[in-house]
């Protein structure tokens, strides 16, 4: 819907109010039982004036996350026009990422941030739940070495964890300090270790 009715949507999201009460009225429609523009209203609010701007949902699929004391600041129509062209010719797809790489071809750039997983990572829920565990990561490791051998180029974001450093052995690959936001209070901020993998010099 921002892509063909960028403006629309502006004016649907601002007609939301900000307010506590509002919020969780509209965090629990059901977004399938809204109509198209709707629904995009309703999640880009959502997404601005929840808890540190984080997608999760409950084992229903319904989106769970509380409102935000310090939340984001809404795009302004000029913001979502020019994001509506630059999507004008993207083809976006939802599914499984194993699937999506069985589709690349040589010369592709192929960029992954998959949901951390592992030992000693707790699954918050983000993205839903069980939607990347540990046992994942073996078909991730699978996908993208099938995807390496059709010539794409990829690149994989990842907590920096020995199960990833020992699958991705003989890949480039570079340890970079991020910086975190525990909890949503600049208090609490600090450092992470990620890695970046790649299949090219």
């Amino acid at each position: 819907m921002v892509r063909w009715r960028p403006r629309h949507v502006h004016r649907l999201t601002m007609s939301l109010t900000e307010n506590g009460a509002d919020y969780y009225n509209i965090r629990q429609l059901d977004p399938s039982s809204l109509a198209a523009d709707l629904r995009a209203a309703r999640f880009l609010y959502l997404n601005r004036h929840c808890f540190n701007g984080v997608y999760r949902t409950n084992r229903r699929g319904f989106f769970n996350v509380p409102r935000g004391k310090h939340v984001g600041s809404l795009p302004d129509s000029e913001e979502l026009i020019a994001f509506s062209k630059l999507i004008r010719n993207a083809e976006i797809k939802a599914g499984d990422f194993a699937e999506l790489l069985t589709q690349v071809r040589a010369d592709d750039f192929v960029y992954l941030d998959p949901p951390y997983a592992g030992r000693g990572v707790r699954d918050r829920g983000e993205y839903g739940p069980s939607s990347f565990r540990a046992d994942d990561i073996d078909r991730l490791y699978d996908a993208v070495t099938q995807a390496s051998d059709k010539g794409a180029k990829i690149l994989l974001s990842y907590a920096d964890l020995p199960i990833i450093r020992s699958r991705f052995s003989s890949w480039d690959i570079t340890t970079i300090e991020v910086a975190r936001n525990v909890s949503g209070f600049a208090k609490d901020r600090g450092t992470a270790r990620e890695l970046l993998l790649k299949n090219y010099d």
